[in-house]
C-alpha cells in the first residue's frame, strides 16, 4: 500500500501541449552562431539546431534554463565551462589552450507564477546569446632572422566560468601559437602573428598578464622575451566582442612595455 499528499508533487500542466518556444537571438555576437548547441531546462537537456526550438514542460515548477555550445578546446560539466589543458615541454605545469573555438551561452529563470498564468498555452521566450570569448590578435615586427618556430605563454587568463552567472572561477597559463613571415618581400625583418581567444583575465592586481615568447632560430639557438599585457587586456570586456588588435615594433634585446591597441598608434619596443 502507498499514498502521497497533494503538496508533495508539482502541479501538473492541464494540457500536454504546454511548451516553451525558445528563440535564440545571436545579434549581439560578433562571431557566427554554432551549427548546434545544447539547451537544458530543469534536468532535461537536448541538442538543438537553428534559432527556434520547442520544449515540453511537465509541471508548473520553477525551471532554470541554460543554453550553450560545446566548442573545440572547451569542456562543459554541468554549468561550468573549462578550457582544455594542453601538453607542454615544461613538465608539471598546467597550461590551457589559448585558441579554443568561440563559446556562447545564456541563462534564464522560468518562474512558477508565470507558468501558471500560461498553463495550456505556449510560452514564447527570446534570449540574447552572449559570446563568452574574445579574440586578441597580436602582431610583432622584429629584426630577428632565420626563425624556425615561435611559442608563447600568457599568464593569469580565465580558465573556467559559470555559464549561468558568468562568474569567472579560475585562472591559468595559456599557450599562444605564433607564425613568422617576412614583413615585406625581400626584407630580412620578420613579422610574428599570434591569436588567442580569451574568456577573460584575472582581476587580481597581483596576477598580471605577462606574455613570454620563445623564438627558436634555424641554428636551434633561442631568444626569449617577456612583455606585460596587463594594461591592454584589462579592458578586454570593453568595446563588445569584436577582435582586439595590438601591435608592437622593434628588437628583442629587452622587455617589451607599454603595449597599446593598434588603432591608437604604433609602439616602439625598448632596445
Amino acid at each position: 500500500m502507498g499514498s502521497c499528499a497533494e503538496d508533495e508533487l508539482p502541479a501538473p500542466m492541464k494540457k500536454a501541449r504546454t511548451v516553451v518556444k525558445l528563440t535564440a537571438d545571436w545579434s549581439e555576437c560578433s562571431s557566427a552562431a554554432p551549427a548546434k548547441y545544447m539547451v537544458r531546462i530543469g534536468n532535461e537537456t537536448q541538442e538543438v539546431t537553428g534559432n527556434v526550438n520547442s520544449f515540453l514542460l511537465l509541471s508548473t515548477s520553477d525551471y532554470g534554463m541554460v543554453a550553450y555550445n560545446e566548442p573545440q578546446g572547451v569542456s562543459v560539466n554541468g554549468n561550468i565551462a573549462t578550457l582544455n589543458t594542453v601538453a607542454t615541454r615544461s613538465e608539471g605545469s598546467s597550461v590551457v589552450t589559448g585558441n579554443p573555438d568561440d563559446l556562447f551561452s545564456v541563462s534564464e529563470d522560468l518562474v512558477q507564477d508565470e507558468l501558471l498564468a500560461l498553463t495550456g498555452d505556449t510560452l514564447r521566450l527570446t534570449v540574447k546569446m552572449q559570446q563568452r570569448t574574445r579574440q586578441v590578435n597580436i602582431t610583432m615586427d622584429t629584426d630577428v632572422e632565420s626563425i624556425k618556430s615561435v611559442t608563447g605563454m600568457l599568464d593569469n587568463v580565465v580558465s573556467s566560468i559559470d555559464l549561468t552567472t558568468g562568474e569567472l572561477l579560475s585562472v591559468a597559463k595559456a599557450s599562444v601559437s605564433f607564425t613568422a613571415s617576412p614583413v615585406a618581400e625581400g626584407e630580412a625583418s620578420m613579422r610574428l602573428k599570434g591569436t588567442v581567444r580569451l574568456l577573460g583575465v584575472s582581476q587580481e592586481k597581483a596576477q598580471r598578464q605577462i606574455m613570454t615568447v620563445e623564438i627558436t632560430k634555424e641554428d636551434e639557438t633561442t631568444e626569449t622575451i617577456t612583455t606585460d599585457l596587463t594594461e591592454v587586456l584589462s579592458k578586454l570586456d570593453e568595446g563588445g566582442n569584436t577582435p582586439l588588435d595590438i601591435e608592437g615594433k622593434g628588437g628583442f634585446n629587452g622587455n617589451v612595455i607599454n603595449w597599446i591597441v593598434e588603432e591608437k598608434g604604433d609602439l616602439d619596443w625598448l632596445k
